[in-house]
């Protein structure tokens, strides 16, 4: 998408960018991702991203080795 100076409006976007939107979209209800299998317009409920992390806190201080893993992984993946 380009901003014209003149008219200080953007111009339409090109078929890649509305093509990279439709792709990365989530649906009006999705799953919300803390797994309570609630439908959300968002990725999670309110209040739920923390019960999340948390959890996820706590496996990666008392699980396995193979749940610390992928624990820390999602972690990092949320960008906690």
């Amino acid at each position: 998408m380009t901003r014209n100076a003149e008219t200080k409006q953007f111009d339409a976007l090109s078929a890649t960018e509305a093509k990279t939107i439709a792709d990365n979209a989530r649906p009006a209800n999705a799953p919300c991702m803390c797994g309570c299998g609630g439908l959300t317009k968002g990725r999670f409920f309110p209040g739920h991203d923390a019960t999340l992390k948390s959890a996820l806190n706590v496996t990666v201080k008392t699980g396995s080795k193979a749940a610390r893993k992928q624990a820390e992984r999602a972690l990092a993946n949320f960008g906690w």
